[in-house]
């Protein structure tokens, strides 16, 4: 998986306004190494560990661009699912794309408990 090789290694994005500089949105992907074995086999796999735009900028289109851009590149990069831990508003945005929730029954664990996060992926 090229520059996500190595467990833990992400990359960060952060978007400017052209004119202002000011920091509009961000993005940022990690990669999750898997233990191979014949019963399971091993899918490339990245997560979006963070994902913002922002407020005045909601609904305006950034946020689809910038997914679109992910899936491209991560696609490009011979990736085959892309997960994210989705909050509650961001469930429907992430459904428009494709992404599906995970099965309840997995056993899941979000960072931040003070979120009702939902785990969903996509196979791209």
């Amino acid at each position: 998986m090229g520059i996500y090789s190595k467990i833990g290694k992400s990359r960060t994005y952060l978007v400017a306004a052209k004119k202002t500089m000011k920091i509009v949105a961000f993005f940022c992907i990690s990669g999750i190494r898997h233990k191979h074995d014949n019963e399971f086999p091993f899918l490339p796999t990245v997560e979006i560990i963070g994902f913002g735009i922002d407020k005045d900028l909601h609904g305006s289109g950034l946020g689809r661009k910038f997914l679109e851009h992910i899936i491209k590149r991560e696609r490009k990069l011979g990736v085959k699912i892309i997960s994210v831990m989705a909050i509650p508003s961001a469930v429907g945005f992430y459904k428009n794309f494709g992404f599906e929730e995970a099965d309840p029954k997995m056993e899941i664990h979000c960072d931040d408990e003070n979120f009702n996060c939902t785990p969903m992926y996509i196979m791209i």
